[in-house]
């Protein structure tokens, strides 16, 4: 009788994690995150302006931080990213 060696197929890289051992979305991994606190008035303004113009509100806020640095002479979101 013999044994037969079912190949096993390779095991997934681990999630990334946390240091509190939450995963890390895929889209995120390498990123960090920059906030501020605005009034609720603020917010709906910014969501409202998003949903308008069939975007997210993450794009708004490249979009503006872009603007910011070029006013200011430095390199734009895209150039510090490596995005052409």
């Amino acid at each position: 009788m013999t044994s037969k060696t079912a190949k096993k197929a390779p095991a997934p890289p681990p999630a990334a994690v946390t240091a509190n051992g939450n995963k890390i979305a895929p889209g995120r991994i390498g990123r960090v995150m920059i906030g501020a606190h605005f009034l609720p008035p603020v917010q709906r303004e910014l969501k409202i302006l998003a949903a308008r113009e069939s975007t997210t509100v993450a794009e708004l806020l490249r979009e503006a931080l872009t603007m910011l640095f070029s006013k200011r002479g430095i390199p734009t979101v895209d150039k510090l990213e490596g995005v052409k």
